[in-house]
């Protein structure tokens, strides 16, 4: 449960960084 919350919140975390790095 919490575990699939923490892969979650890395993937998101993931895209914001790469929307971060192309602007």
């Amino acid at each position: 449960y919490q575990l699939h919350l923490c892969y979650i919140i890395f993937f998101i975390g993931l895209k914001l960084f790469l929307l971060y790095n192309l602007c």
